[in-house]
């Protein structure tokens, strides 16, 4: 393919930080572990070395790092995303407490007494969970729907959400959830040492400013900005309405898929019609086109869009894919300057799963509206 070229900065020294790996040990941030994220000091790195401020907007926010993130350094924020359980996250993580009142609610709520409560389940939850642990599950969904407070019942909701995951035996491979038996705790114990951890964990919230968490697709955004931090869906076939199936179950959200090309139609841009992309690259294109011109339409003149994204490779037809590249393209053509493309990490293209056919960038793209 004819790509343009861009010139590439080193970032690797920032290279897990395009994972959400650190998060894992950061309190509130790790509330439901969102393998596709990005860490808290990514955010935190691209605010100081671009000097970023608010109104800030995350147009695919996840789970809500970037929002918590600029609330802790006093920066609003605003977030959209399309998927319930990301939603939910987002909210719960940026919502500020009474920690009274959610200690009286949850002495309350976990003195309740054990009664079975059948009610319908998706079918790979029949396979995911022990009897005693569905059946768990389903009791204490049935409690937390009965607070009646909505901020203290999408906190206790989010809570069973994780501790329902870590009582499953159900792990996410990619775009797969596979089921692997193996020992674990009791959801009712997973569930009430997740509700104490976590409002003991409120003194390190430290919002400071406000996030908005808003339901809507990207292709659609409101309001202006002075910057945007995100990262878009990667190039691939993973439905992440799959992926977050049992998760999104909780909140009674079966919807259709999410594809990894945003929508699941897309048409072939003719500025795109030289680069010979697999379909689904085009639909992908097509989407991020959009996406790019409603970002440029909400920024106000010389506020900076970072960008976290990652190329493709297609196995099948043994194509690699400048992601980085052929967006920062597009973005030039809507009235972008390209101010770096930072390098933050390469991994091998596999074919098979095994065979090696070269590397594969994750960089993070940095736009300036004229």
């Amino acid at each position: 393919m004819n790509v343009p070229v861009y010139p590439l900065a080193d970032w690797r020294r920032h290279g897990q930080l395009a994972t959400f790996t650190p998060n894992r040990k950061l309190p509130v941030y790790n509330w439901l572990y969102y393998k596709e994220g990005y860490a808290r000091d990514l955010v935190w790195t691209l605010l100081d070395r671009f000097k970023l401020n608010g109104p800030l907007l995350d147009p695919f926010c996840g789970s809500g790092t970037t929002l918590l993130a600029c609330a802790q350094r006093g920066i609003p924020s605003v977030g959209y995303d399309v998927q319930s359980v990301a939603l939910l996250a987002s909210l719960v993580k940026t919502t500020p407490y009474d920690r009274d009142t959610l200690k009286a609610i949850a002495d309350a709520l976990l003195s309740e007494r054990f009664v079975p409560e059948p009610g319908p389940v998706l079918p790979i939850m029949k396979r995911a969970f022990s009897k005693h642990n569905l059946a768990d599950v389903l009791f204490w969904k049935k409690q937390v729907d009965q607070v009646k407070n909505p901020a203290c019942r999408n906190f206790f909701l989010l809570a069973l959400i994780t501790a329902a995951m870590k009582g499953s035996w159900l792990f996410k491979d990619g775009g797969v959830l596979k089921v692997k038996k193996r020992p674990v705790a009791p959801v009712k114990l997973l569930f009430k040492r997740t509700v104490r951890k976590w409002i003991k964990e409120l003194g390190t919230q430290d919002l400071r400013a406000p996030a908005r968490v808003v339901a809507q697709d990207a292709r659609h955004i409101e309001g202006r900005y002075e910057n945007v931090i995100t990262s878009p869906p990667y190039l691939n076939n993973i439905d992440y309405t799959k992926v977050y199936q049992v998760e999104n179950w909780f909140l009674g959200a079966t919807g259709t898929p999410i594809r990894s090309w945003i929508g699941n139609e897309g048409k072939q841009l003719p500025l795109l019609k030289k680069f010979d992309l697999p379909y689904a690259a085009h639909a992908y294109f097509s989407d991020m086109n959009t996406v790019l011109k409603e970002m440029h339409k909400a920024l106000v003149p010389g506020g900076r869009a970072a960008l976290v994204v990652g190329n493709a490779y297609f196995a099948p037809l043994e194509q690699h894919v400048e992601v980085d590249f052929i967006l920062s393209f597009l973005a030039e053509k809507i009235g972008f300057s390209i101010e770096e493309i930072g390098v933050l990490q390469e991994r091998y293209a596999l074919q098979r799963r095994t065979v090696k056919r070269g590397t594969i960038r994750e960089s993070c793209v940095m736009l300036q509206r004229s």
